[in-house]
């Protein structure tokens, strides 16, 4: 009664995020049902329809709007208990068929991106972004398609139902596809409790499958995205597409060429798209939050321009060995510290060195300096234009002091210059023992020097 009797303009100022059944009197009765405060959670209502992105209302009647037909129904249960049941039982259904009908056993794909976007959110564009990052290469599953398949057709024309398990069905089989072996994405799914059950469960039965028998059965890498935009930014990009659209084939109609582009109801009218927005909150945004603890979970601002939020997925997705790797051997090479760790105060390090060599031992570090000077510097200059010098000496101060190499290096590199080396000994025959005939080698040090810098600009 307090959400109906507000005006529209004062309700929509509530965050959808924090009152999700404060609700548009636009909705439908179903969705009503499907977010209504009352005895029944979203998390504990599994009924699902389809969402049409191109006719989501009646347009002749805006107050009563009427989904298209259902995709998936499934009956309502009143305990997370009976929920985990249901989807167990349904699970074990398709995983029990699937190892019927692959005998080695199903080898699903390594890494699963389960991905959901907010419309407007520019979830076709990112999404190949995040695939070229974690390279994938094959298309990304999306359930709208897949749930549009030859099968599904046969199931409308007779009037049924598309169940969880036909849902679970179809999105298994296509799992299996050996082209989505590296990775995959799945767009869309789940979008019901049962739905998300049977993700964790997926989890675990792969899980058990690599433990239990190794290869081609890989440790499985589950995450979750969500590309999110407030209601407001996706309404108006919902709205600017359209427009964007209607100009497009405008020119196409007048011109007499190119290709019409789909023009959706929710891009023109904002009853529709603000209809469209609440739909995926309360199907694909609040199921993907159900796997919020379960796997690595990345909620991506879409907000701004692209390039933005490019940053902020190559941000989210950067590589974390924990997530990677299995817990054996991540537990062998976590004990290496990372690259960062090491580098974190390099140049203190470096300032106490020189410092230590001059006070311990300033003779040799004069004659290191001295050193460096007529003979590495002319080198240097000499090959001034390549950017980088590379040279071998046989300089025997290096040999009686190994400690030489150090202020070397440390001494170029506060420089400003990028050095390393490496030290090759070479046994040269010297003499031959007469009585025996063995051969003495004496030892001949080769110590080579990488010596890069800036490269000065000529053209």
């Amino acid at each position: 009664r307090t959400c109906l009797g507000h005006s529209r303009q004062s309700m929509h100022r509530i965050p959808p995020t924090r009152f999700p059944h404060l609700l548009s009197p636009l909705l439908s009765n179903q969705i009503r049902r499907l977010l209504a405060p009352s005895t029944i959670s979203i998390r504990q209502t599994s009924s699902l329809f389809s969402y049409d992105r191109t006719n989501p209302t009646n347009p002749t009647n805006p107050a009563n709007p009427t989904p298209s037909a259902p995709f998936s129904q499934s009956p309502h249960h009143d305990s997370d208990s009976e929920i985990v049941k249901s989807a167990e039982e349904l699970f074990h259904r398709v995983w029990t068929d699937l190892t019927h009908k692959y005998t080695g056993g199903p080898v699903f794909p390594k890494e699963i991106i389960w991905l959901g976007g907010a419309p407007g959110s520019g979830k076709s564009t990112h999404t190949a972004f995040i695939m070229k990052k974690r390279g994938f290469t094959a298309d990304p599953i999306m359930m709208s398609d897949l749930l549009t398949g030859p099968e599904l057709q046969k199931l409308k024309a007779k009037g049924l139902l598309i169940n969880d398990l036909t849902v679970i069905n179809l999105l298994f089989e296509k799992l299996l596809d050996p082209s989505l072996q590296t990775g995959v994405v799945v767009d869309g799914f789940p979008r019901t409790p049962i739905q998300v059950e049977c993700v964790k469960l997926l989890y675990q039965h792969m899980q058990e499958l690599h433990n239990n028998h190794g290869p081609p059965f890989q440790r499985p890498v589950f995450r979750v995205a969500v590309l999110y935009i407030e209601e407001p930014d996706s309404i108006e990009r919902q709205l600017q597409r359209g427009r964007e659209i209607a100009e497009h084939n405008k020119k196409v109609r007048e011109q007499g060429h190119g290709r019409l582009k789909e023009e959706r109801t929710t891009d023109v009218d904002e009853d529709a798209a603000r209809t469209r927005y609440l739909v995926f909150h309360a199907q694909t945004y609040n199921s993907l939050m159900a796997l919020k603890n379960q796997f690595p979970f990345h909620i991506i601002n879409s907000q701004g321009p692209t390039s933005q939020t490019q940053q902020n997925i190559l941000r989210e997705f950067q590589y974390q060995s924990s997530n990677e790797l299995d817990e054996e051997t991540y537990s062998v090479i976590r004990r290496i510290p990372l690259a960062s760790e090491s580098l974190r105060h390099v140049r203190q390090q470096l300032i106490s060195r020189l410092e230590s060599y001059q006070r311990l031992n300033p003779e040799l570090f004069e004659e290191v300096t001295k050193l460096i000077e007529s003979t590495f510097i002319p080198i240097i200059k000499r090959n001034a234009i390549s950017g980088q010098t590379r040279f071998y000496t046989e300089e025997r101060l290096f040999l009686e002091h190994p400690v030489a190499l150090d202020m070397v290096i440390d001494v170029l590199s506060e420089r400003g210059f990028f050095a390393s080396f490496e030290e090759r000994r070479i046994y040269v025959p010297d003499s031959v023992d007469l009585s025996s005939g063995k051969i003495i080698n004496k030892c001949q040090a080769v110590f080579r020097f990488f010596i890069a810098y800036s490269r000065p600009q000529i053209r």
